[in-house]
């Protein structure tokens, strides 16, 4: 018996009053129908399968979908295919629940994104639900406790809180400790709990982590907590500024995050990283080629509520200093082994 593989061809989706076919300019690949079993025919005759087939003494053919990879013919089924002499037999069985194909759409975005800064349009997002069935979820790791009067997030910020199917929170941010969490419907914790791979024999957090936590939560959501706030986002709107006025591309930011734009090589970028911790006693990650396009590089300098403004003019100065030796090419040199640093 002949195995024949073939790639089914695409058919174009029509509008209904018109039968033309539709047209998606923004993504076109929408103007297709997914590969449907019906297209076997077309498929067969104009990949010239048929006349092979045919040339070779065929006279009937078992089709499957690749995927099905336990498809088997019966020869029962078979037989009584010769014997009736039907032009074409499906096989198919009574659906159950398992069977029937459901589901829906779940948009997932971030609240304030970890590379430039830029807050997800939340509000914009939510109004979609008015005319579109959908849920969403956020990954606010870089929102919460920050954004929103009461550092409850990004979502707060945008006062959508209730628009928000689910939301994922971090304590790596904000509360300076490990761990996060997932707030949500009880109905879809629950689920998430007992499908998720990751948490099936996941264990709780040790308890005195959970109790820094507790505490973390505590002054979030206090005076205290609204003071740090304030000061955080006065240090950080002073630092932005700073940059902006020397010149320094800092993209959309809007949160904390601040991400200083250099055009620089790698090992550059490696060097001037290096010299920002040893002489001036700055410390901020790097962000290069592949997450951004080659010959640019990502500073990622992220302010705190225990910074002080001594600390942004200092950082400042160091940056602006910084950009005047890369000018000069005083970082144009061979990449340091960071093993061997200090």
């Amino acid at each position: 018996m002949d195995k024949v593989e073939m790639i089914q061809n695409r058919v174009p989706k029509l509008v209904t009053d018109t039968l033309e076919p539709v047209e998606y300019p923004a993504n076109p690949e929408l103007e297709w129908c997914p590969p449907g079993h019906g297209d076997i025919y077309p498929a067969l005759v104009g990949s010239g399968w048929l006349d092979k087939l045919l040339a070779a003494g065929g006279k009937y053919a078992f089709v499957s979908n690749s995927d099905n990879l336990g498809a088997q013919l019966d020869t029962r089924f078979l037989r009584w295919f010769a014997e009736s002499g039907a032009p074409f037999v499906m096989e198919v069985t009574r659906r159950t629940e398992a069977d029937k194909k459901g589901g829906g759409v779940l948009l997932i975005t971030e609240g304030v994104f970890g590379m430039t800064g830029a807050l997800g349009i939340l509000d914009q997002i939510v109004a979609l639900k008015e005319k579109h069935s959908f849920r969403i979820m956020i990954d606010d790791a870089h929102g919460f406790g920050v954004m929103g009067p009461h550092g409850r997030g990004t979502s707060e910020h945008f006062n959508v809180m209730d628009g928000v199917d689910i939301y994922i929170g971090a304590y790596a941010k904000s509360m300076a400790i490990i761990g996060g969490f997932i707030a949500s419907d009880k109905d879809i914790i629950d689920y998430l709990k007992y499908n998720m791979r990751s948490q099936i024999y996941a264990k709780s957090l040790p308890m005195p982590i959970v109790e820094g936590c507790l505490k973390r939560l505590e002054i979030i959501d206090s005076a205290e907590g609204d003071e740090l706030r304030a000061k955080l986002w006065e240090v950080t709107r002073t630092l932005q500024k700073g940059f902006r006025d020397l010149g320094f591309d800092i993209g959309p930011a809007e949160a904390c995050v601040t991400p200083v734009l250099v055009k620089a090589g790698v090992n550059s970028a490696a060097n001037i990283a290096v010299a920002l911790r040893e002489e001036y006693h700055i410390f901020c990650s790097v962000v290069i080629y592949p997450v951004i396009p080659p010959g640019m590089v990502i500073f990622r300098v992220i302010p705190t509520a225990a910074h002080s403004m001594a600390d942004v003019e200092r950082t400042l100065a160091a940056f602006k200093d910084m950009k005047e030796r890369l000018d000069r090419g005083e970082f144009d040199k061979e990449m340091p082994n960071m093993a061997l640093l200090k």
